[in-house]
């Protein structure tokens, strides 16, 4: 086994040695000598200082033949027989490797007692001044010289941080080998470059202060080249603004530039504005994904950058998230108020004005109103006025939140009612009046022209403007026959009505064509003995006739719906009839 393996009992040995030598007797003195000579503790200083002090003690009083056992004692301990792996106190002479007596640091030598110039201390080896040390990332040294004398190289590292090589040629010349076989040199200024001393020809040196390449042809210093990094070229393929909405699918957006080195792009994006607001905004590369969030609004500004590792190209888009309410929507027929549910705060209103009656005379037809984009707060109750129909009414209007802001007049009198909103159309007029006269009632207004006005006679009705709304009543007086006006609908723009004809004789209920028919879906005119009463919403009550006054007028509507996002839903016909829903599940 090695030797090392003996270093415990060795210790422990020397331990009990070095108690027993300050009272050891002549013959135990040479014994334990003897032993510490065989273990190799000789040179131990502690043992070399208790053997030396007792050997005093002790030749005090000796006798000669105790004496010659002390210097016998003495002997053991002035070193062994140099053979194997002895240590030695002496290095005049070296017979043997030079081992340590245990696996710990030594120095081989010091600064100040060297080995001709050499010594070892710590990962140090310095030899003749020049230093060779072990560190973390390898060996370390001022210079090395590969060769002697002539065609030989040294390395050594320059001011700022570049390796160097300085060459003897076959003639013993001197000089820095040429920039093929150094590399490019780095100089701050022009004045630097040109202080460099016997550059050689194809030297190449690059300024960094002007990005310019320049290379020694033996003559002098030529420029070759400016170097310049282009940025990535503009981004294309991005969109300056996107409208999202809460609850949709991801907005998928592909962004294209290249750089002009042909380097490969980096791809990032950062909000520059705004806040996410539990938005998401991913990329693989080129390609950016944004996820909306399903209940919260957001608006922020991302800007997408490239880079080529010098150089950007960046472009920013607005993102603007809503968040909408599923589509709804209300019909009222009489006032009321109204709550915005949760999650709406924008809504869009038709309001049809109540048809007149009154009495003897033809009532005009109510006018009709429609608005979009009314700004509401969930929560909030907002009024809702809705015009009566029947006998004897005049002037009952119908509007949303107030007058101002949506609304379709009543008819007054004989003349139609107005309107006020984004679009719409006035009310027909009546015509004739007085009982057992001849009389006409006019139409509800339309979505995007007026009603038709009524007629006294047995000729055709004039058919309503295009796209309005309802046809008026006609009578041709056999026994006081009257003739209300048609309805218009609230569910968007539809057909417009078609006119009637006049009133038959007197023995029968008149035609029901003598009452025009509804428009964009609302309701004709009904007979009954002697008159006719006006069709919901917004018709003109038929004139007196036969004794038993005129027929009622219709009665006036508000309608509100909401969802889908501003352009989703609109008067007069965009997704506002009665099956349109965004949830597939209608109002």
């Amino acid at each position: 086994m090695a030797d090392s393996s003996l270093n415990p009992s060795t210790l422990a040995i020397r331990t009990s040695l070095l108690a027993d030598i300050p009272t050891a007797t002549v013959t135990q003195l040479v014994n334990i000598a003897r032993s510490l000579k065989g273990l190799n503790l000789w040179n131990d200083s502690a043992i070399e200082t208790a053997v030396n002090d007792r050997s005093i003690t002790l030749l005090s009083g000796a006798s000669s033949s105790e004496i010659i056992k002390i210097s016998s004692a003495i002997k053991h301990m002035m070193g062994p027989a140099l053979s194997g792996n002895n240590i030695i106190t002496s290095l005049n002479t070296i017979t043997s490797d030079l081992i340590p007596d245990a696996d710990i640091t030594y120095d081989l030598g010091s600064s100040t007692h060297k080995f001709n110039d050499l010594f070892l201390s710590g990962s140090t080896i310095n030899i003749g001044g020049q230093t060779i040390s072990a560190t973390s990332s390898g060996l370390q040294m001022a210079e090395l010289k590969v060769g002697s004398g002539t065609n030989s190289v040294k390395l050594n590292v320059s001011s700022d941080g570049g390796l160097t090589k300085q060459g003897t040629d076959t003639s013993g010349n001197v000089g820095t080998l040429s920039a093929n076989d150094n590399g490019p040199k780095f100089v701050t200024n022009f004045s630097d470059m040109a202080a460099i001393a016997n550059p050689v020809t194809g030297e190449q040196v690059l300024v960094t202060s002007t990005n310019k390449l320049f290379i020694y042809t033996g003559v002098g210093w030529y420029l070759i080249a400016t170097m310049v990094n282009e940025s990535p070229t503009a981004i294309t393929g991005v969109n300056s603004t996107y409208a999202l909405e809460g609850g949709t699918a991801a907005t998928v957006i592909t962004a294209i530039s290249s750089d002009p080195e042909g380097f490969p792009l980096t791809w990032s994006s950062s909000v520059t504005s705004g806040s996410l607001n539990g938005c998401t905004v991913s990329n693989v590369e080129n390609v950016f994904t944004v996820t909306p969030h399903a209940t919260n609004e957001a608006n922020f500004t991302l800007t997408i950058s490239a880079t080529d590792g010098i150089g950007y190209a960046t472009f920013a888009s607005v993102f603007d998230l809503q968040v909408y309410a599923s589509a709804g929507g209300k019909l009222f027929t009489s006032s009321q108020t109204w709550t915005a549910p949760s999650g709406v705060t924008l809504v869009h209103a038709v309001a049809v004005g109540a048809g007149c009656e009154q009495g003897s005379s033809a009532g005009g037809g109510g006018g009709l109103g429609w608005k979009n984009n009314i700004t509401v707060v969930p929560g909030q109750t907002y009024s809702v006025v809705v015009g009566l129909g029947g006998q004897n009414r005049s002037n009952q209007h119908s509007y949303f939140l107030n007058s101002s802001t949506v609304m379709g007049r009543g008819g007054s009198g004989a003349s139609g009612g107005t309107w006020v909103g984004d679009g719409g159309g006035n009310g027909g007029n009546g015509v004739g009046g007085g009982t057992y006269a001849n009389t006409g009632s006019g139409g509800a207004g339309g979505y995007s022209g007026n009603g038709g006005s009524g007629t006294n006679g047995s000729t055709a009705l004039v058919q309503p403007d295009a796209n309005s709304g309802a046809a008026g009543g006609s009578s041709y007086n056999h026994g006081g026959y009257s003739s209300g006006g048609a309805g218009v609908g609230v569910y968007g723009k539809g057909a417009t009505g078609v006119t009637g004809a006049g009133g038959i004789h007197p023995q029968y209920h008149p035609n029901p064509t003598s009452a025009g028919t509804g428009g964009s879906g609302g309701g004709n005119a009904t007979s009954s003995y002697g008159h006719t009463n006006a069709a919901n919403y917004g018709g003109g009550g038929g004139g007196g006739g036969s004794g038993a006054g005129g027929g009622n007028s219709g009665w006036g509507a508000v309608r509100i719906v909401w969802g889908g996002g501003p352009g989703t839903r609109a008067f007069p016909s965009t997704n506002v009839d009665l099956a349109y829903s965004n949830t597939g599940s209608g109002e």
